[in-house]
């Protein structure tokens, strides 16, 4: 019997990055494999760099796209201080997916250059990586470097959501088409590379995690 239970995804970031592609595709993906699925439209400052987020549900009962603090399944961040901010969203079993490089907001830099402190963005920084090294169930890529290997600046956000397909109810190769479909012929390739790069570069991860458990 299938699991009632809908699967609950929080797709969150900075304005800009991308967010409602990914949680569109996302939707697209889950309406060839489940008969209810729905999703949010992007919530936040969308317009000035701000936080920003976008939810998708799909089961086999009806539901609300709302995704509470505490429900969800799994989280895809696309910005390190966002995935931060996003881990009171996860269940208890849930699993956060994010990209590793931090984009500080201006007001953060602005506070950094008033107070002449050289090492105050490296001790944040740090900061930031221990407080996810301390949380289960927590992965990150580098997503830049994989937008730079396929030469598409814009694809990073592609490579975060190829790592997060491990942890996707969905089939992976379903998930890659519904996200190309919704690109440019031009862009196609790049993110296509990308999408396999990010899931390649999370597989190596797990595979270590399941032999250190062994």
């Amino acid at each position: 019997m299938p699991d009632p239970k809908p699967f609950s995804i929080a797709v969150t970031g900075l304005g800009g990055q991308g967010i409602l592609l990914l949680a569109k595709s996302i939707a697209n993906a889950a309406l060839s494999e489940f008969p209810y699925v729905c999703r949010t439209e992007s919530r936040g400052l969308s317009q000035r760099g701000g936080s920003v987020q976008s939810m998708v549900r799909f089961g086999y009962r009806p539901m609300t796209a709302i995704v509470e603090e505490g429900s969800a399944d799994l989280v895809i961040s696309l910005e390190f201080l966002e995935a931060a901010r996003s881990i009171s969203l996860l269940s208890e079993a849930g699993v956060l997916v994010g990209s590793a490089n931090f984009i500080p907001p201006a007001g953060l830099v602005d506070q950094w250059n008033l107070s002449k402190d050289a090492g105050a963005e490296m001790g944040f920084r740090q900061f930031l990586m221990n407080l996810m090294a301390n949380q289960s169930g927590v992965f990150s890529i580098d997503a830049l470097a994989i937008a730079s290997s396929v030469q598409c600046s814009k694809a990073s956000n592609v490579a975060v959501l190829g790592a997060a397909s491990h942890f996707l109810p969905l089939s992976h190769e379903n998930l890659k088409s519904a996200l190309l479909l919704n690109l440019k012929n031009e862009y196609r390739l790049a993110n296509g590379l990308a999408f396999d790069a990010g899931r390649e570069s999370l597989r190596s991860s797990l595979d270590e995690n399941r032999r250190i458990s062994a």
